[in-house]
């Protein structure tokens, strides 16, 4: 028997590429791929978005794996110092997809509006289903990689 402790694919933000990305989570949540993530010591899953072909429009590395709360720290410690800009949202309806497409549709027009300068070395995507929280609702969270000035 294996563990894996992340798994990569190289997709878009096509159709496809994102039928591909849902479709790696499923496989992870049906237990096709043993990835370890049971709530190892406060571990949490993560998705990581780098090695970025150009920008949002090109391809990228998408990687599912396991952090720590000290990796967490961590992206917040560098949201602080201003090496990442960190996004949030609540779904009350408890709808994970809509959650996370609100957020990184934020992301894009605080780029093209120019709140933000991504430097698309890597960013990180963070959720929580309607099943993990008390309130019923679905939560996001995006690290997102902004260059510095």
């Amino acid at each position: 028997m294996y563990k894996l402790k992340s798994l990569s694919i190289r997709a878009n933000n096509t159709t496809e590429g994102l039928v591909a990305i849902s479709g790696l989570w499923n496989d992870i949540l049906m237990g096709k791929l043993s990835v370890s993530f049971k709530d190892h010591n406060g571990s949490v899953p993560i998705a990581r978005y780098n090695n970025y072909e150009s920008d949002e429009n090109g391809a990228f590395d998408y990687t599912i794996m396991e952090v720590t709360p000290e990796f967490i720290a961590l992206k917040e410690k560098e949201v602080r110092e201003g090496l990442f800009k960190k996004y949030e949202h609540r779904e009350e309806n408890g709808d994970l997809l809509k959650c996370t497409q609100m957020l990184w549709q934020q992301v894009w027009n605080d780029q093209n509006t120019r709140v933000i300068d991504r430097s698309y070395t890597e960013d990180y995507e963070m959720g929580m289903t309607k099943e993990c929280t008390q309130d019923n609702s679905a939560y996001c969270r995006l690290y997102i990689a902004v260059n510095t000035r």
